[in-house]
């Protein structure tokens, strides 16, 4: 299915709509700029977003907050760092280059957890706890899944060249 079809799949015939000349219009523009501009014109808007909202979020909200689903919100955030680890372990025992992109996440979710834990807690022993788990144990292990990350992904990749340059496999050369 060539690109403009996959867009009139979702979004309709775009003669029928405003939203399709939009979808239209947008997926002129990916052509024009390619997938890399498309991304780079996303995350570039999305940073000149986020720099004024930060500053508007630190000059108004509140100190402290009361949280309903406090329990909730940490608890499923673990659960899915669990899910998240566990999926990381299957595909790097199967050999998967997927191991690489679940390992990054878990990389960023402990990085996540150590954050939050520690600007979240009480000072004193809580605080204590909170720097003693960042420190020792989540930071780490981010740093460690970000190296397998990386580790893994320049494997598949350099692989994945070998065999596009040599117009063969490149485990035939190993």
């Amino acid at each position: 299915m060539n690109p403009r079809s996959a867009v009139v799949s979702i979004i309709g015939d775009t003669r029928s709509t405003e939203t399709a000349r939009v979808g239209a219009g947008a997926l002129r523009v990916a052509k024009r700029v390619g997938l890399k501009g498309l991304v780079a014109i996303i995350g570039g808007g999305l940073f000149a977003w986020m720099v004024p909202w930060c500053v508007y979020l630190a000059m108004t909200l509140p100190a402290t907050a009361i949280a309903t689903n406090w329990s909730i919100a940490w608890v499923g955030f673990d659960i899915a760092l669990a899910v998240v680890a566990a999926a990381t372990a299957w595909f790097a025992h199967k050999g998967d280059v997927r191991a690489g992109l679940t390992a990054l996440a878990v990389a960023v979710m402990l990085m996540m957890d150590a954050w939050f834990d520690a600007m979240t807690a009480g000072a004193g022993a809580g605080m204590a706890m909170s720097l003693g788990l960042a420190f020792g144990l989540n930071l780490p292990l981010a740093a460690g899944a970000a190296w397998y990350s990386r580790r893994t992904l320049r494997s598949h990749l350099r692989l994945a060249r070998a065999e596009r340059n040599d117009g063969c496999c490149a485990h035939d050369h190993q």
